[in-house]
């Protein structure tokens, strides 16, 4: 499932290399964009997908692994789609019409995905101390849900106030929380 994702990577680096070789730099900064999104991003939450139900399930007693396929899909769609809504005003395409498209889908996947959270054991896993690293695990994937919420949000302000939004914050809830907690939580194992 996360072959394509590799393969992303590989041709994300492929072009940062051509990109700064041949000092195209708007080529290197799209090559870090599809490598965070297209391919780090999409198998972290795969990753996650297996892992966060099967960890809890062993820790929790009484709690089932649950974890459909299509919950994987709205993970994909999501960090993909993340990736869409944070880079589209940076390329100034689209000229405001974007918001429209970016409030509703990131504030809809951004709820669903905190339910899932929640539906994996987010709040069994902060009772006791026993679970930490659990914790640890539960509320990196916690940060996605909160990232998404801030594109929406981020969309919505751009679009009220006409181009002022929250700045980096959904993109820094992404790589800092997200990926910089589930490390963080992975290396003190």
């Amino acid at each position: 499932c996360v072959v394509p994702f590799w393969t992303m990577g590989i041709a994300a680096a492929l072009l940062f290399a051509a990109g700064l070789g041949t000092h195209h730099y708007a080529f290197a900064g799209l090559a870090a964009w599809l490598l965070l999104f297209g391919s780090v991003g999409p198998i972290s939450v795969t990753v996650a997908h297996r892992v966060l139900p099967f960890f809890t399930s062993n820790a929790v007693a009484g709690l089932v692994p649950w974890r459909p396929n299509w919950a994987l899909a709205l993970l994909l769609a999501a960090m993909i789609g993340l990736g869409v809504v944070l880079y589209v005003p940076r390329v100034e395409v689209l000229h405001g019409a974007w918001q429209w498209l970016a409030i509703l889908p990131a504030a809809a996947a951004g709820a669903g995905l905190a339910a899932l959270a929640i539906r994996w054991g987010l709040m069994q896993s902060l009772r006791g101390p026993s679970l930490r690293l659990l914790a640890m695990l539960h509320l990196a994937f916690a940060w996605l849900p909160l990232a998404l919420l801030l594109a929406a949000a981020d969309a919505g302000m751009r679009l009220a106030l006409g181009g002022a939004g929250l700045g980096l914050a959904p993109l820094h809830a992404m790589t800092l929380g997200i990926l910089g907690s589930v490390l963080f939580a992975m290396v003190t194992r």
